[in-house]
């Protein structure tokens, strides 16, 4: 009787952690935040293009070049307007994180820059990009950047 008990317990625990792992969420995206662009910041970047919806805002995927063979993706917006605009975002590679980040305001002429994760280089060809949403009329309207490449040797 107490086996059995047992065996039931240790049975109900099992399905309990099973369906933990099943319904667990995916650690696939991490939240970021949005960082004041650095001109001293050594870049490789893609096209600059204008958001599907304004040519008020513009946006283009970049890498960050850092020392030691290291990159980071990273999305790059600029505010052409002269009142703010409300947007959120994300930055990612093919060999990173995506990295998501929140809705925040952007000043009129301002430029801003969203992040994504720091990696070394990997051998041969190496994409970033970004996404941009911008809300207008109370709806979220979305658009991808240009991909960037670099070439890790």
């Amino acid at each position: 009787m107490l086996k059995s008990r047992i065996a039931g317990v240790l049975a109900a625990a099992v399905a309990a952690f099973g369906l933990t792992l099943v319904t667990a969420p995916s650690a696939s995206a991490i939240e970021g935040v949005w960082k004041p662009w650095n001109n001293g910041w050594v870049t490789e970047c893609g096209t600059t293009k204008t958001h599907r919806i304004t040519t008020n805002a513009s946006f283009q995927a970049c890498f960050i070049i850092g020392s030691g063979s290291y990159v980071q993706p990273v999305l790059v917006v600029k505010n052409n307007t002269t009142s703010a605009i409300r947007l959120k975002g994300s930055a990612d590679s093919t060999y990173g994180t995506t990295v998501n980040c929140p809705d925040t305001f952007l000043s009129a002429g301002q430029r801003t820059t969203c992040m994504g994760t720091t990696e070394g280089i990997r051998l041969g060809l190496n994409l970033g990009w970004g996404d941009l949403d911008l809300m207008s009329n109370g709806a979220w309207h979305g658009d991808r950047t240009a991909y960037v490449p670099i070439q890790g040797v």
